[in-house]
């Protein structure tokens, strides 16, 4: 192989590597559809209403210690939509969830008085839950950012009834972890 074959299979190589070094790996959680099965709803499609479903994402990345990468919670528009379920075998489970929120500051920054973004305050947490899954039941995860901006609310609703009759199951507060990162200074061309 010549220089400039090595070189190329070494790049190749390189950017395999990268591409999957961020990912969660482990055995995957795998759950067909069953005649009893639980099921976690995935984002509400085409718009999931703040006021209804939380300000926070939630993501579903580990089932009983099994890579699940399931969003369950996104606030926001779904333009595609989503419809996704997840599918557990009733009893009790353990889920590892990122739970997350960034919202962008904007400022003047003495530019002709254009507001742009000058910085991001981000939120989140990874806490370990565990919940009781009952047989043919339909649940869904909210959550929010407190006032404060120091916890996030983690909630789990019974949704077999649907969103007006949604029942409590289960609400965990947990750290925000909150932080803020200033953006660059935009170039303005003159």
């Amino acid at each position: 192989m010549h220089a400039h074959g090595k070189v190329v299979w070494l790049i190749c190589l390189m950017t395999c590597s990268l591409m999957t070094a961020g990912c969660v790996t482990g055995p995957r959680y795998q759950y067909q559809a069953q005649s009893n099965s639980a099921q976690i709803e995935g984002p509400v499609n085409t718009f999931q209403d703040l006021s209804k479903y939380g300000t926070c994402g939630v993501n579903i990345s580990k089932i009983d210690g099994l890579v699940a990468g399931f969003e369950a919670s996104a606030p926001g528009f779904h333009l595609f939509g989503n419809g996704k379920l997840l599918y557990l075998a009733p009893g009790k489970h353990d889920l590892l969830l990122a739970v997350y929120q960034m919202d962008t500051e904007y400022g003047d920054v003495g530019r002709g008085g254009s507001t742009v973004p000058v910085g991001d305050f981000t939120y989140g947490n990874h806490p370990l839950v565990t919940g009781q899954f009952v047989a043919n039941h339909i649940y869904r995860f909210t959550a929010n950012l407190s006032s404060s901006h120091n916890v996030i609310d983690l909630t789990l609703w019974d949704e077999t009834s649907g969103v007006g009759g949604r029942s409590l199951v289960n609400k965990w507060t947990i750290d925000s972890n909150a932080g803020y990162s200033e953006s660059a200074a935009p170039i303005h061309k003159r």
